[in-house]
């Protein structure tokens, strides 16, 4: 379940914070390092979203694995979710104040999925012509589905570009439908 508006609300007053203390590039490190260990550990996912879970506990357990190298007021920050009852909501809050720190620096950060591994060639000038019209400096992070019969997907931000054979296929069998 996606809780886009309330983390988005969360990421960006936590952004106008981070600004008006100056520490935005220490938050950034720290936020970085907790989505980092969401991407890679769908335990750590399941745990944060468990509210069967004593609140108390769930935070012991995220001070404990990212308190001793964290900068203060990003604790604070994890312990007024928890204080709040939105701690499940830390991942997609980090999602989105990375997001909102590369769009205020002139980035803007995608997804190239492609069915299998793609020519860099073709993806240095796809990233040039995306920048080029976004007027944006566009970071693309690659990855493989091989679910994919072939083609690619594309994300930019909430846009998603379905290039791939299964959503052109999608797209012509809903034209015809309409049609006929």
């Amino acid at each position: 379940m996606s809780y886009g508006r309330i983390a988005a609300r969360y990421a960006t007053a936590l952004m106008k914070y981070a600004e008006e203390q100056n520490i935005v590039d220490k938050l950034v490190f720290d936020i970085d390092q907790i989505r980092t260990v969401g991407d890679g550990s769908p335990e750590f996912v399941s745990f944060l979203r468990n509210r069967s879970l004593v609140s108390l506990e769930r935070l012991k357990t995220v001070e404990t694995i990212f308190g001793s190298n964290t900068h203060p007021e990003t604790l604070r920050f994890i312990r007024f979710l928890n204080d709040r009852g939105r701690l499940y909501l830390l991942l997609d809050i980090c999602s989105d104040f990375l997001e909102k720190v590369a769009f205020n620096r002139g980035l803007l950060e995608g997804e190239l999925i492609s069915s299998r591994k793609l020519d860099i060639t073709f993806v240095e000038k796809l990233t040039k012509k995306l920048s080029d019209s976004n007027g944006k400096k566009v970071m693309l992070n690659l990855s493989v589905d091989e679910e994919l019969i072939g083609g690619f997907k594309l994300r930019l931000g909430d846009i998603v570009y379905d290039y791939s054979i299964a959503g052109q296929l999608a797209l012509v069998e809903k034209e015809l439908s309409e049609k006929y």
